[in-house]
């Protein structure tokens, strides 16, 4: 029921124009996120607008079930044309750790990154 309610929050910002999601290819339907188990997985433009957005998603879904999102654990990957400005502006407002970092999710890169 939780993930069901954040994937709906997201459908509908999605739905809005505000959150543009990320494809893999140019002919592929672009991905907003991806739920396994208790992880959930956001993929969204580096733009100010989608940030806001995800932040307001984020804290409605945590006020309303009570849960809280531990940030320590919580990741932002950014593609290489990110500038830097908006790699701050994006990690302040949501309060994680972020840049250029090949981590693993699952055993899996959890990098995008065009071979």
């Amino acid at each position: 029921m939780c993930s069901d309610l954040l994937s709906r929050l997201l459908a509908r910002a999605k739905w809005m124009g505000s959150l543009r999601g990320v494809a893999v290819c140019p002919r592929a339907p672009p991905i907003y996120n991806l739920l396994f188990a208790e992880y959930t997985l956001i993929f969204a433009q580096a733009e100010k607008e989608a940030t806001l957005d995800i932040s307001t998603i984020l804290a409605s879904f945590s006020w309303v079930f009570g849960l809280v999102i531990n940030l320590q654990k919580s990741r932002v990957v950014f593609g290489r044309g990110t500038p830097k400005g908006v790699m701050t502006y994006i990690t302040t407002i949501l309060g994680v750790d972020g840049g250029e970092r090949h981590e693993l999710y699952l055993g899996v890169s959890a990098s995008l990154r065009r071979s």
